[in-house]
C-alpha cells in the first residue's frame, strides 16, 4: 500500500504544475483550459443514451478531483460540486478561477471522506484522478455510498499494457514519476469496477499504438524515453450505475 509521504509527493507535484500551467496561460503559451469543455461534451454523450434529459436536468453531481476548473465547470444543469484536495491552493490563484462557472461550489477534500451524506448524487464524474490517489478503495467505496441507486459514475483513467504498468510501478516508486503514485491497466481497471458491484454501461479505450507514436514524435525527451520504452499512457473511459 502507498505510504502518505508518497502520496504528499505527488501532491506537491501537482501544486507544481499547476503553477507553471498558470504562468504559461498569463505568458500566453497554452489556452485557457479549453479541453475540460470539451470533455464535458463527451461526457454528455456517453451518459444521455442512459438517462432522460429531465432527469439528467434535475442532477446532483460531483466532480472528484476536479482541479481548478474541471469538467464540473461546464455542466449546465442541476447541482454542482467540485472537490479536490488542493482546492485552497486554487482558490487563492486568480488566474485559475477567473476561469471558474460561479454556479459551481468548489470545496476542498479528498475522494477518500466525500463530505456528503449517502445516496446524495446522481453523478459522479472522477476524471484523470485514480492513478493520483492515496487509496483507491477508499475513493471507490465513498463513490458507491454517496451516489443513489442508480445513480451514475463517469470514470476516465490514464492505464498502460501489463508491460508498461509493471515498469511504471517502478518508475513511481523511484519518484522518477513523482506525480503518479498509482498504475493500472485495463483489466485492472474492469476488476476494480466490478469488485464494487457497479455495473458496466459502455466502456472505450484509445489507441495505446497512437499513444506510443505521439511519444516518440514528441519534442520532450520524457515522453519519447515513455514511447521507446513502451511506457506510454492511453485512455480508458466508462460509464457506470449503481443497483
Amino acid at each position: 500500500m502507498m505510504t502518505l509521504n508518497r502520496w504528499r509527493k505527488a501532491q506537491k507535484y501537482e501544486r507544481m504544475y499547476w503553477m507553471k500551467t498558470t504562468e504559461n496561460i498569463i505568458a500566453g503559451s497554452i489556452g485557457q483550459l479549453g479541453w475540460y469543455e470539451w470533455k464535458c461534451n463527451e461526457m454528455e454523450k456517453a451518459l444521455l443514451p442512459y438517462t432522460d434529459k429531465e432527469h439528467y436536468d434535475s442532477f446532483r453531481i460531483i466532480e472528484i478531483g476536479c482541479g481548478p476548473i474541471g469538467i464540473i465547470n461546464y455542466i449546465n444543469r442541476g447541482q454542482r460540486y467540485g472537490l479536490d484536495s488542493l482546492e485552497e491552493f486554487y482558490k487563492s490563484n486568480d488566474t485559475l478561477t477567473k476561469l471558474r462557472n460561479t454556479d459551481v461550489l468548489y470545496l476542498e477534500g479528498t475522494g477518500e471522506k466525500i463530505p456528503f451524506e449517502e445516496n446524495f448524487f446522481d453523478l459522479v464524474i472522477i476524471d484523470n484522478v485514480l492513478d493520483h490517489v492515496y487509496d483507491t478503495n477508499a475513493v471507490m467505496n465513498e463513490i458507491m455510498r454517496v451516489l443513489n441507486p442508480g445513480g451514475f459514475l463517469y470514470l476516465i483513467v490514464n492505464v498502460r499494457t501489463r508491460f508498461g504498468t509493471q515498469v511504471h510501478k517502478i518508475l513511481s516508486a523511484l519518484l522518477i514519476d513523482k506525480g503518479h503514485p498509482q498504475s493500472f491497466d485495463v483489466i485492472s481497471i474492469r476488476n476494480l469496477i466490478g469488485r464494487f458491484q457497479f455495473s458496466l454501461r459502455s466502456e472505450s479505450v484509445s489507441d495505446f499504438s497512437e499513444a506510443r507514436s505521439r511519444d516518440m514524435r514528441s519534442h520532450f525527451i520524457k515522453d519519447k524515453i515513455k514511447g521507446y520504452t513502451r511506457v506510454s499512457e492511453f485512455l480508458y473511459y466508462a460509464v457506470c450505475q449503481k443497483f
